[in-house]
């Protein structure tokens, strides 16, 4: 199947173009990966300036019930689809990010109740 090249020692195979496909999807699926965590992450760091244009001041403990519903909801399925990379876990960012804006609502509206 493969030469071994006399000045190198090294063994070369023979590469098909199936194989450059897969690696080609392969190497697109991680770097779409990568861009689903940076867009989340920077959504749930963004998400953390919003009591800078509130006229109330929300406080720290507002800040970290931000930063947990920010994680659980956005950025720990993000990490699953990375790591998986099955079309099942980018649904699943989908159903769980749903969440994410009604439970931003609820967050600021107690806050400014108590």
């Amino acid at each position: 199947m493969g030469r071994t090249s006399r000045q190198t020692g090294t063994m070369w195979r023979k590469i098909s173009a199936c194989t450059l496909k897969q690696f080609r999807f392969d190497l697109a699926q991680k770097k779409a990966g990568l861009i689903v965590i940076i867009a989340l992450t920077i959504s749930v760091i963004a998400s953390l300036f919003l009591p800078l244009i509130s006229p109330m001041h929300l406080g720290v403990f507002y800040l970290f019930a931000n930063l947990l519903a920010g994680f659980f909801l956005l950025l720990q399925p993000g990490f699953q689809l990375y790591r998986s990379r099955e079309s099942r876990q980018a649904a699943g960012i989908f159903d769980k990010g749903s969440y994410y804006p009604l439970t931003q609502l609820v967050l600021i509206s107690l806050f400014i109740i108590l």
